[in-house]
């Protein structure tokens, strides 16, 4: 399937709502995952630890879904969902043990745990980014009301302590900021989505 092309305002929106959102679900995913995994494993003696893992497994699913859902969203095509072992011919604790033995499930749970290290980096980038340059753009609305020390960034950089130097080399800054923006955001979708998709899809190499 094609990929749908869309307006490059909807997709810089797109990009950047899928690094800052993104983080957000990552942070939740990684507390619910990390705190299932650790009860689970410190009960396996007493039983009880299996289906708490059991459960870790289907919870890490149900944000590779969502992931998949982003995914898809960014690309502008559907993910492939993996085939999951149907449950339909087991039964009692083989039915029950099932996603343990699965690889796919293992790697939901995998990328649920460490993907929260690059969905940080994107979130931090690309707030850096936006804020820079929308502040710097901007900043003579309010570049105006900071202490004026002397000790600006124009000063610091040699270029004098006037607050017209200091006018425009902030708005410099912010307009390249600005204008880079779209850019760093669809980078980050990019290699963000294809961590994802190597290990929560089928499609990784189309």
């Amino acid at each position: 399937m094609a990929m749908q092309k869309r307006p490059f305002p909807r997709q810089v929106g797109t990009d950047t709502a899928y690094s800052l959102g993104g983080f957000v679900v990552a942070v939740i995913r990684f507390v619910l995952l990390v705190t299932l995994f650790s009860v689970g494993l410190g009960t396996l003696v007493i039983g009880i630890g299996f289906p708490i893992l059991v459960l870790a497994l289907y919870v890490a699913r149900r944000f590779a879904d969502i992931e998949r859902h982003w995914v898809g969203a960014v690309r502008g095509r559907p993910s492939v969902r993996p085939a999951y072992r149907s449950l339909e011919d087991r039964s009692g604790l083989k039915r029950l043990l099932t996603p343990l033995a699965e690889a796919q499930s293992w790697r939901d749970f995998l990328y649920g745990v460490f993907a929260f290290i690059p969905a940080t980096i994107a979130f931090v980038l690309a707030v850096t980014w936006w804020v820079a340059g929308v502040g710097g753009t901007l900043y003579f609305l309010w570049g105006w009301s900071l202490p004026t020390d002397g000790h600006t960034l124009a000063y610091l950089l040699g270029l004098g302590s006037s607050y017209r130097a200091d006018l425009i080399l902030e708005t410099t800054i912010g307009v390249l900021f600005l204008l880079t923006a779209p850019l760093m955001s669809r980078l980050l979708a990019v290699t963000n989505t294809a961590i994802s998709r190597s290990m929560l899809t089928t499609d990784w190499i189309g």
